[in-house]
């Protein structure tokens, strides 16, 4: 009898210890722009967004056609933009991740900075 009781309380314990709350994937990617982020997490994922490309402080980010200036709308991207799309005005179709390391670029006397971690999965140049 003892035996089954012992079974039984490990099982239950299992299920405890496995039902708790799930936590965010903690992603750490390889970028060649610098960021002082920890713990970084998907704050909305992007799928076929038409961007613009521009420049802030000599860094290339990618403005979403939403009008505002503010860190959802500003994608600094991860890994540096092929050469092809480094062009100013260029419109762009993007897919990827934007991260929670937010106000990365910055002119000298301006701060807080603007843009957001962006993870590219797909880019590509807008047909008309």
């Amino acid at each position: 009898m003892n035996i089954l009781k012992t079974i039984c309380l490990v099982a239950i314990g299992m299920i405890a210890m496995s039902s708790g709350c799930e936590k965010s994937e903690t992603i750490s990617p390889d970028c060649d722009i610098s960021y002082d982020c920890k713990d970084l997490q998907v704050l909305e994922e992007i799928k076929d967004e038409e961007v613009v490309v521009g420049s802030i402080s000599g860094s290339y980010a990618l403005f979403r056609n939403e009008g505002a200036v503010s860190d959802e709308n500003i994608l600094v991207p991860c890994k540096n933009l092929p050469q092809n799309f480094k062009v100013l005005g260029k419109i762009l179709i993007v897919s990827g991740n934007r991260m929670n390391c937010c106000e990365l670029l910055s002119y000298p006397t301006v701060k807080p900075g603007f843009g957001c971690l962006f993870i590219v999965s797909s880019i590509k140049e807008k047909r008309n």
